[in-house]
């Protein structure tokens, strides 16, 4: 179904705001959501938004709720979301970490008792634009097996790094730490599907094409084996242990435990590339990107393309003359303007 963004997100924006956020929060979530979709991610965007406000109507996910500055130390700074929706809290530890790593060339900002945001990929490159290297780290319940292992241990933590370029979108790349995220294992559940590659393991450690398996208690398989599982207990330090927030091993599914707050932990760093080397930082960006984007393309493709390209593509065309939206997507908007007593005519 065909949709415009700008109606997507007058549609979430009025369905926030009926459950008691404000119309700041409200719109800037309906924002990154519709966004995010935008780009094509629509497993991470308004599919979601029934989830959030269902977390809501439950209590644990706090409509009002707002992030508070716990503590600073310099170029450091402890944030509290209060069990606000991801966008809310992360929204003002990106605040934070741009201002800081400004004043300082370098900064940390963590914000812990926060929910599930989405997909990270908008936080970062509003960084980027503001002229900053950032990375955004985020801790999740664990839902992702280690090597010669059985059974859930880890959370596959995401992570998003941001690079400015000169004249372009910034150069993002968005990952999780498994080798697919637990929303597209979800998801194919829904549509009836089979998994491919070895991205979900059974009961007993084996890997299994079954997204069935994932709501008995399989585990996702992490990327790249021990290179995401080790890269996973690193984010882990630098979120919940720096910030006093829940361990993900105490940490619950946002959506599998709608009636729990979610309780994650967000950590932001930015970086000034100019701090030591002055504006030929940004130079040296933009020609290593044109080196990469210099590589002869390979027989029967279109060619290299930098980290986030494609998806901006599609952000680009989707804002300019809208989108086409998943039948499941439509489907739970619609739900949920039934269950508002709103109108929904976004397509």
């Amino acid at each position: 179904m065909h949709c415009t963004v700008d109606k997507l997100t007058d549609f979430a924006t009025q369905a926030l705001i009926k459950t008691g956020m404000s119309e700041k929060n409200a719109r800037l979530s309906a924002i990154h959501l519709a966004h995010t979709d935008a780009a094509g991610i629509h497993s991470h965007g308004l599919k979601n938004l029934r989830g959030y406000i269902h977390k809501m109507q439950l209590g644990a996910m706090n409509p009002r709720g707002e992030a508070e500055v716990l503590r600073e130390k310099g170029a450091l700074a402890l944030l509290d979301a209060h069990d606000a929706l991801g966008t809310v809290g992360t929204t003002a530890a990106m605040d934070k970490a741009i201002a800081l790593g400004k004043e300082h060339g370098l900064a940390l900002v963590t914000v812990k008792n926060s929910s599930h945001f989405g997909a990270p990929f908008l936080f970062p490159a509003r960084a980027a634009e503001a002229g900053l290297i950032a990375l955004l780290l985020t801790n999740t319940d664990p839902n992702t097996g280690v090597p010669d292992g059985r059974g859930r241990v880890i959370g596959n933590n995401p992570l998003c790094y941001a690079l400015p370029w000169q004249g372009h979108h910034p150069v993002v790349l968005d990952i999780s730490l498994s080798a697919t995220a637990a929303m597209k294992i979800i998801r194919a559940s829904t549509r009836g599907e089979k998994l491919t590659g070895n991205v979900l393991y059974d009961l007993n450690g084996h890997y299994t094409d079954d997204p069935a398996w994932f709501f008995k208690g399989g585990a996702l398989a992490p990327v790249g084996a021990h290179k995401g599982y080790g890269l996973s207990v690193l984010f882990e330090a630098l979120t919940s242990v720096l910030s006093g927030g829940t361990p993900g091993f105490l940490v619950k599914s946002w959506l599998l435990a709608l009636d729990t707050p979610n309780a994650i932990t967000h950590t932001v760093i930015t970086i000034d590339p100019t701090a030591l080397i002055g504006e030929s930082a940004y130079a040296a960006l933009d020609a290593y990107f044109e080196h990469i984007l210099a590589t002869p393309a390979a027989e029967g493709s279109q060619g290299v393309h930098l980290p986030g390209q494609r998806a901006f593509a599609k952000y680009d065309a989707a804002l300019a003359h809208g989108l086409e939206m998943p039948e499941d997507v439509i489907s739970e908007l619609q739900a949920l303007a039934s269950e508002l007593a709103l109108t929904f005519e976004a397509c």
